[in-house]
């Protein structure tokens, strides 16, 4: 069994660091073997109408892997907003 969860939301990073640059959303697989990120999505805001797909990409087994605003482009609410992962499949794989 894959387990996938939001490991670490970093959305009001402080100054020198800016939200144009240093958010981020931070992923780690606790299965026991790679998760091939093709076709994933990240959807974030009150009604996820903001999305990115992956294109490709993996994390390994026991890895973390941050995805900053720079490889995204989803600007985080710091007032605190929902953050979906779906599988390419539709399924919600975490919220």
């Amino acid at each position: 069994m894959i387990l996938w969860f939001w490991s670490e939301v970093f959305p009001n990073p402080a100054s020198p660091l800016t939200d144009a640059k240093d958010e981020f959303i931070e992923l780690y697989n606790d299965g026991l073997s790679s998760i091939n990120l093709t076709g994933y999505k990240i959807a974030v805001g009150s009604n996820s109408i903001k999305t990115f797909i992956f294109k490709s990409g993996e994390i390994k087994s026991k890895q973390y892997s941050a995805f900053y605003i720079s490889e995204t482009k989803l600007g985080l609410s710091n007032n605190g907003s929902k953050i979906q992962l779906i599988s390419p499949d539709g399924t919600i794989i975490d919220v």
